[in-house]
C-alpha cells in the first residue's frame, strides 16, 4: 500500500487488489484543486485590487508595491514643478515677465501699458511751455525759450533770462550770443550754422 495515492485507506487490513490513484499531472491535492498564481493549492490567487501575493497594489507610477512620485516631484519621469506651475515646464520664458508671456513696459511694470498718452514720464507729468518734462512754465508766448512768468519777475533781467543759445553778460547786462557764429542759436557751431548763412546770403531788406 502507497500512503501518497488518492484511495489509501489507512484502516485498511487486506489488499484488496485496485490499484492506486495518485494525483494527476498538473493537479495539487486529490480534490482536483490547483496552485493558484500565489503557490496555493485551490488558492484564490492574487486578491483584487491588489497586485502581487504580498498585499501590495499599483502605485501611482505603475509600479507594483512602489513608492509613487517621489517627494518634490510632480510626475514619475522625476520632472518639477516650474514657477509657472507645469510639471516639467520651461517657466517664464526669455524676455517676458510673467507666466502670462507679459514683457516690462519703459516703466517697468510686468504688462503695464508704458507712459500715458500726452504723459512724458512715468509719474504722468507733462511738457511744460519751454518742453521740459514735469516742469512748471506755463506759458512762452514769444517763444523765445523763457518763461512768460520769468520775464514778468525779472524786468530788469538776468541769467534766468537768457534763451536758447544766448549767456547773461554781466558789463552789458543783457544777454548776448554765446557763439557769434551759432546762427541758429543751438548752443554750437557746426555745418548747420553754414547751411543757414548760405541759405539766407544774398537776402536785403526792402527800403
Amino acid at each position: 500500500m502507497d500512503e501518497s495515492a488518492c484511495n489509501f485507506f489507512e484502516e485498511a487490513t487486506y489488499d484488496d487488489g485496485n490499484q492506486c490513484q495518485y494525483i494527476p499531472e498538473g493537479e495539487c491535492d486529490c480534490e482536483g484543486n490547483v496552485l493558484d498564481e500565489c503557490g496555493v493549492c485551490g488558492g484564490d490567487g492574487v486578491p483584487e485590487g491588489e497586485c502581487d501575493c504580498a498585499g501590495n497594489v499599483l502605485d501611482e507610477c505603475g509600479v507594483c508595491g512602489g513608492d509613487g512620485i517621489p517627494e518634490g516631484e510632480c510626475d514619475c519621469e522625476g520632472n518639477v514643478l516650474d514657477e509657472c506651475g507645469v510639471c516639467g515646464g520651461e517657466g517664464i520664458a526669455e524676455g517676458k515677465c510673467d507666466c502670462e508671456g507679459n514683457v516690462l513696459d519703459e516703466c517697468g511694470i510686468c504688462g503695464g501699458p508704458g507712459i500715458a498718452e500726452g504723459a512724458c514720464d512715468c509719474e504722468g507729468n507733462v511738457l511744460d511751455a519751454l518742453g521740459v518734462c514735469g516742469g512748471d512754465c506755463l506759458t512762452d508766448q514769444n517763444n523765445n525759450g523763457i518763461c512768460d512768468l520769468t520775464e514778468l519777475e525779472n524786468p530788469m533781467g538776468g541769467p534766468e533770462t537768457c534763451g536758447l543759445g544766448t549767456v547773461w553778460d554781466e558789463e552789458t547786462q543783457t544777454c548776448i550770443v554765446a557763439y557769434p557764429a551759432d546762427i541758429n542759436f543751438d548752443g554750437c557751431v557746426q555745418l548747420n550754422d553754414l547751411l543757414d548763412l548760405l541759405s539766407a546770403y544774398g537776402l536785403c531788406q526792402d527800403d
